[in-house]
């Protein structure tokens, strides 16, 4: 029993985790394609081309503040232009100077000591000035920005001094000539003018740029200049129009709407409503799974994990759809082939067609919320995935898959077709619109078909196709019941025949029970000599005590149980095995055990009883009142309905007092049609045969 809560905790958790997903999936595509600028303005980006005349109007979808990229850049632009190029002094080159007119001093081709001296007076001028690069200067006046900054001047009497100076004051070799002559003029009562060609080539031949450009400080000081201006930014209102229909695009609006695609940003308290609806949506939908499969046979939580898996996939290629061909206006609408593909795969591998059914309320659920979608969004979903659901063929023939390819898409055709002339959408959108069904539901019919045997591998299903391998193929575990237990094999072809029809007659899963009647003792393989099917005379338990015979014939539950999950067969299926005798008791042995005990011994009832649970579902319960009452048919000597009839409603009764159907949602209608069904089964097995006349008497 803790065991038993421990996975009804662990299956409420992922059914919550489940529904937690699926909510999250659909209100987050819807999220990602209605609020997501790129792909809402992206189709306008490639479509709208600036001078032409704009055929609808553009609005602005969410209220959002956005930075004016060009005024932005253009204050930045002024503010980096404010900043002047800083220039910085090489005092290695100011004392190169020095250096030259030291080795040019003491050569004798100079021999005016007034030149020497006033060239010296004259170099410590320019050294102390900056001798600058005339190519450097050149560069500053095309940028229109006549004032530089030089920094770290030599034999200044403040520390780190700099100072802000005009471009057209510096000197360079465009003007240096000029200056050289201007304070020569200054000391005419030394040098006459006669010696200033003398005096221009011995300063000179000193000169060297001792004043660089300071690349590093200048774009230090420039960047932090930008970055304190502040944004331009200009604020827009959801609904306001960008560009009016029958108006000239200008250039102007296309980068508006740029701009409005790099802005991307939604309020998620708009979207509470939607979470909510959605949540409610999906706990309606897991609870009928729920009911549908508790009453069908089968395990609901594989089936929700189908409808979850299959559900995310499809909303995550819808929304990539729609966002990655924006431009095509496609939405989320318009490429969620999920409308009909999950409720035709969960159809086919459930064989519940009301799965597929609330399957489709679900996706419709999913799709109101998405971009594109209207009052009869909803409807058209439910309609268009019931409808496929419906037409899901079994596979009983050939034709059944192509049968249900074309009505999958007629009606699908058709149930679109109703819808649109609702709308009274025109003629070429219809036509559009009617391929893209045609080519959605062509589609999902072709990815059933390859998903279908994968699937159900991968998630170990009961689907139609599994259980018709499992019956009418060579499986290896009735091969060898067979081969080790022939009365066995003959009583489980009889008992599954019985459920089967038992089955069907009462609505649950005929399938599932006569697959389940087939493979229910295949735990007989390992001591088939043991049950008197299997013994022709000679019985082993007449050998051995009551006590052992019980154990032996218990073990061949719990023995075929792990015989069938090593197989990998259906949990349905092996729910059978492991459950088609209850907890009930093993009668013959604990009737003999009493009959032969001591004075002193005491027999207990538990040594012989089954390590089981009583039928969980209606195909376990068919199976073990079949399997009861097929082995006691055969033990009738002249067999006829009215014995029979006697025979089933005993077996049925005792079942139903020593609580072995408490479980199985079986009503006394249930039972009355069950053993009608049984009875009419079994007369036809038992039939009575014309006694042919022997050949020899006719001579």
């Amino acid at each position: 029993m803790k065991k038993n809560n421990q996975n009804t905790n662990k299956s409420y958790l992922i059914v919550f985790l489940c529904i937690i997903l699926l909510t999250a999936a659909s209100v987050g595509s819807a999220i990602m394609i209605s609020t997501n600028t790129t792909a809402i303005y992206n189709r306008y980006l490639n479509t709208l081309k600036s001078g032409y005349i704009a055929d609808e109007t553009v609005y602005v979808y969410s209220t959002v503040d956005i930075i004016d990229a060009k005024a932005t850049a253009e204050l930045k632009n002024q503010a980096a232009l404010s900043i002047p190029t800083v220039f910085s002094f090489n005092v290695a080159n100011s004392e190169k100077m020095l250096y030259n007119y030291e080795y040019l001093s003491s050569q004798n081709e100079v021999t005016n000591q007034n030149i020497i001296s006033v060239a010296y007076e004259i170099l410590s001028e320019i050294i102390k000035q900056g001798y600058f690069d005339e190519i450097e200067l050149s560069q500053m006046k095309l940028l229109e920005n006549n004032k530089i900054l030089i920094i770290n001047i030599p034999y200044d009497v403040y520390a780190n001094s700099q100072r802000v100076v005009d471009t057209d004051s510096l000197l360079s070799s465009s003007n240096i000539d000029q200056y050289i002559l201007e304070q020569a003029a200054k000391y005419s009562d030394i040098i006459s003018p006669s010696n200033y060609k003398e005096l221009l080539t011995f300063v000179k031949y000193c000169l060297v740029v001792n004043v660089f450009e300071d690349t590093v400080i200048t774009t230090y000081r420039r960047d932090l200049a930008m970055s304190q201006v502040e944004p331009v930014v200009e604020s827009y209102t959801k609904g306001e129009v960008i560009i009016p229909v029958d108006t000239v695009i200008t250039e102007n609006e296309i980068d508006v709407i740029r701009s409005l695609a790099d802005s991307s940003k939604f309020d998620i308290r708009e979207y509470w409503g939607q979470g909510i609806f959605c949540l409610a949506g999906f706990i309606a939908t897991v609870l009928g799974f729920y009911f549908v499969a508790r009453h069908s046979g089968i395990h609901y939580m594989t089936y929700i994990g189908v409808f979850t898996v299959s559900t995310l996939l499809v909303i995550g290629v819808a929304t990539y759809l729609s966002l990655k061909f924006s431009y095509l206006e496609l939405n989320s609408t318009e490429v969620f082939f999920a409308v009909c593909f999950v409720p035709m795969l969960v159809t086919a591998l459930s064989s519940k067609k009301s799965l597929g059914f609330i399957s489709a309320a679900a996706i419709g659920i999913a799709m109101v919320i998405s971009p594109g979608a209207n009052v009869y969004t909803f409807f058209y979903a439910v309609s268009v995935g019931s409808f496929c659901s419906y037409t899901i063929r079994f596979m009983n023939r050939r034709l059944d898959s192509l049968l249900q390819f074309f009505l999958s898409i007629a009606g699908s055709v058709m149930i679109t077709t109703f819808c649109i002339v609702i709308e009274a959408s025109s003629i070429p959108d219809m036509m559009d619109i009617l391929v893209i069904t045609a080519a959605r539901t062509a589609l999902s019919n072709l990815i059933l078909f390859g998903a279908i045997p994968v699937l159900e591998k991968v998630f170990n299903l009961p689907t139609v196709f599994r259980l018709h391998e499992l019956a009418y193929t060579d499986s290896p575990l009735l091969v060898r019941l067979a081969k080790a237990a022939p009365g066995t094999y003959s009583h489980s072809r009889s008992v599954a025949e019985l459920a089967q029809e038992a089955a069907a007659k009462v609505g649950a899963n005929y399938g599932i029970a006569m697959v389940g009647g087939l493979y229910h003792d295949i735990g007989k393989t390992d001591h088939p000599e043991y049950f008197v099917e299997n013994q022709s005379g000679n019985n082993k338990h007449d050998e051995i005590n009551p006590t052992l015979s019980a154990s032996i014939i218990r073990n061949h539950v719990k023995s075929g149980a792990d015989k069938a999950r090593e197989a990998r067969l259906p949990a349905e299926i092996i729910d059978i095995i492991a459950n088609h005798h209850g907890n009930d008791v093993i009668r013959y042995f604990l009737h003999e055990a009493n009959e032969n005990k001591g004075k002193n011994r005491i027999v207990e009832e538990s040594d012989f009883r089954y390590n089981a649970e009583p039928p969980s579902t209606k195909e376990c319960a068919i199976v073990m009142i079949a399997d009861s009452v097929e082995a006691a048919a055969r033990t009738i000597n002249d067999p006829t309905p009215a014995k029979f009839s006697k025979l089933i409603r005993a077996i049925i009764l005792s079942k139903v007092e020593h609580h072995q159907l408490d479980n199985c949602n079986l009503s006394m209608k249930d039972l009355n049609i069950i053993s009608e069904s049984l009875l009419k089964t079994l007369t036809a097995q038992y039939h009575a045969r014309i006694e042919y006349p022997d050949e020899e008497n006719k001579k």
